[in-house]
């Protein structure tokens, strides 16, 4: 029997980069860079935007999908009720009928 092989290309299961960091968070840092330094002259924000693209380098480094999981744990709600809702029944076996 003859084993079926298949290829995973991880330019297709990560995200995309640019300078090492996701894709969306380059072109907004970039954009905020450059919209400070043109618009307002400030050239301080330039070294703040280096910075902070060196941090979101770091962070997609340790971890390619931080930004959907950080999205992902904001959505959650701040606390949970420990009383489940009217149309919640656990099947049989997994504590339906317990007196607790």
């Amino acid at each position: 029997m003859e084993r079926r092989v298949s290829m995973v290309f991880r330019s297709l299961a990560e995200p995309q980069t640019l300078g090492g960091v996701e894709r969306r968070l380059a072109i907004v840092n970039g954009t905020l860079a450059v919209a400070t330094t043109v618009a307002l002259w400030s050239f301080w924000y330039l070294p703040i935007a280096w910075g902070i693209h060196r941090l979101l380098k770091w962070l997609t480094k340790r971890d390619p999908f931080f930004r959907e999981i950080y999205v992902a744990y904001n959505r959650h709600a701040d606390v949970y009720e420990p009383w489940p809702d009217g149309g919640f029944d656990r099947p049989h076996g997994f504590g339906r009928g317990l007196p607790w």
